[in-house]
C-alpha cells in the first residue's frame, strides 16, 4: 500500500531538500544530514507504527520510543540482511573497499569523537567502544543495529550538545548520512510493498510540514 499521504510529503520534500544540499559545492553536512534524518524519522515512525498494528511489538515505550523506532524497529521491519547487503553494495571511495561507510564512521569515532554520554555530558567510551566492536566485529544483527544507534545518538547530540561546529565534523556526519540515505530508500520501497496501513492518529489537516530551517552551529561532542 502507498505511503500515506502526510507521511509522503514530508519524506519526499526532504529528500528532495537533502539531494539540492548534497549537490551544492561545498555540502553542509549538518544541514544534509539532518535534511536525510527528517525524512527517516517519518519513515520510521511510520514502520513503529505497522509493527504495532501487527502486534509485533509492545504498547510501551521502550518498543515504540524514538529510539527503538530508529534502530530495532526498522531492523526488524527491513530484515538486518537487507540492510547488511546494501550497506555492501554502496560504491566506496577509494573503490572496492568493503564496509566502507561502517569504516569510516567506525575510525572517526576512534580518532576523534565520543558519542554517547552520561546525562551530565561526560563521554561514556565503554559503551562507545562496544558499539563500535559490534559494528567492526559483530553478527549481523549486532553491526546493522549498532551503526544505526550510533547514527541516532549522534543526531541527539547534535540538538541538545554543545553547539560548537567543528569542521572535522563532516568526516562522520557525511559517511552516516550516506547510511541513512540507504536505509531510507529501503524503507520507501518496503513500505510502498506492505499490505498493512495503520490508522492515522491525526487528520492530515493537523499536522504540519516541518520547515527546514539551517542548522548553523551543531556539533557532535568533540573528544578532544
Amino acid at each position: 500500500m502507498p505511503i500515506p499521504d502526510t507521511i509522503n510529503r514530508i519524506v519526499h520534500d526532504w529528500l528532495r531538500h537533502s539531494s539540492q544540499l548534497a549537490a551544492a559545492a561545498p555540502v553542509d553536512p549538518f544541514a544534509s544530514f539532518f535534511s536525510e534524518f527528517v525524512a527517516y524519522n517519518a519513515l520510521y515512525s511510520e514502520v513503529t507504527k505497522r509493527l504495532l498494528h501487527r502486534k509485533l511489538i509492545s504498547d510501551d515505550r521502550e518498543s515504540t520510543g524514538d529510539r527503538a523506532g530508529a534502530t530495532k524497529n526498522v531492523a526488524a521491519f527491513l530484515g538486518h540482511r537487507a540492510i547488511a547487503v546494501a550497506l555492501d553494495s554502496h560504491t566506496s571511495d577509494p573503490p572496492n573497499e568493503s564496509r566502507y561507510l561502517e569504516k569510516s564512521i567506525v575510525r572517526q569515532i576512534c580518532l576523534r569523537f565520543y558519542i554517547c554520554t552520561q546525562r551530565n555530558g561526560r563521554p561514556r567510551r565503554d559503551e562507545d567502544e562496544t558499539l563500535v566492536n559490534q559494528v567492526a566485529r559483530g553478527t549481523e544483527c549486532q553491526r546493522v543495529e549498532s551503526v544505526l544507534t550510533l547514527i541516532y545518538k549522534t543526531r541527539c547530540n547534535l540538538f541538545h550538545g554543545g553547539k560548537k561546529r567543528i569542521e572535522d565534523q563532516a568526516n562522520l556526519l557525511l559517511p552516516m548520512r550516506d547510511v541513512i540515505r540507504i536505509v531510507n530508500t529501503l524503507l520507501i520501497a518496503k513500505i510502498e510493498g506492505d499490505p498493512i496501513v495503520p490508522e492515522p492518529d491525526l487528520d492530515p489537516r493537523q499536522i504540519e510540514i516541518p520547515t527546514f530551517v539551517a542548522v548553523g552551529d551543531a556539533d557532535i561532542r568533540d573528544g578532544n
